[in-house]
């Protein structure tokens, strides 16, 4: 059952509307200035307003025009007494999707707003599905400690070193969060070699296994430092793998 909110500040305009559209089985509300119209609609899920232009404490247009950004799903139908081409313009350029003349025949009304309903139903059923969500990591990974081999899901597979398969075990297990790049740090060295020294190498490790594992993947898995200096195996979309391509050629 849908819901239509009225905003008319001519009481008696306004239930020649209500009465018109109950008769079609949808739930109105009714508000007779611009305020009382932000908070129904802030407070209550619509599908349709039928709006005035004429109101005592703001022009249609600004209400129409807040109305569209804020919630840009619910249609908007215009009943003005005003008939000049600009006004039909503007209204539709406000963000309207249509304008009805008064006086008008209840007929009319009702069918105009089965109308935008329909658009509303058609363009909902026509939106894209979501992209399926990425395979995890571990989905993409398995990297056997005992043989020091890393398995991937497209049947390749390489030999990491120990300071790879130390990195490899902190992301895995990280369930495919960043992994701070000091944590892998100690964890990888200690104290066993000077802070300038291991920082270097272990950034030169990060960058050779990152070229493998985007090698071996034909470019579905990435490692990636983020801008707070974490370490993080990302899973690319077949989109963003495109993109990467369509980037490093130009």
């Amino acid at each position: 059952m849908p819901s239509i909110l009225i905003v008319d500040d001519d009481w008696y305009s306004s239930q020649y509307i209500r009465m018109a559209i109950q008769r079609s089985g949808a739930v109105t509300y009714t508000a007779k200035n611009a305020r009382e119209s932000v908070d129904i609609m802030r407070a209550t899920p619509l599908d349709l307003l039928a709006l005035d232009l004429a109101l005592p404490d703001a022009n249609g247009f600004e209400i129409c025009t807040w109305a569209r950004r804020h919630y840009p799903n619910i249609m908007i139908i215009v009943i003005s007494g005003y008939d000049a081409v600009e006004m039909k313009v503007q209204a539709l350029e406000s963000g309207a999707d249509d304008f009805l003349v008064k006086p008008f025949a209840p007929a009319e009304l009702v069918a105009r707003i089965h109308a935008l309903l329909r658009r509303k139903e058609r363009s909902s059923a026509e939106k894209p599905l979501p992209p399926a969500a990425a395979p995890s990591t571990s989905q993409m990974l398995r990297l056997d400690s005992a043989t020091s081999i890393l398995y991937l899901a497209n049947n390749a597979k390489f030999t990491v070193n120990s300071i790879e398969k130390h990195i490899l075990e902190m992301l895995l297990a990280s369930n495919s969060k960043p992994v701070p790049f000091d944590t892998i740090l100690q964890a990888v060295f200690g104290s066993n070699i000077a802070p300038a020294n291991s920082a270097r190498i272990l950034q030169d490790q990060l960058r050779s296994l990152g070229r493998k594992l985007a090698r071996e993947s034909q470019g579905s898995i990435r490692l990636y430092m983020t801008g707070n200096r974490g370490v993080i195996i990302r899973i690319q979309s077949p989109e963003e793998q495109f993109a990467a391509k369509d980037t490093s050629a130009t």
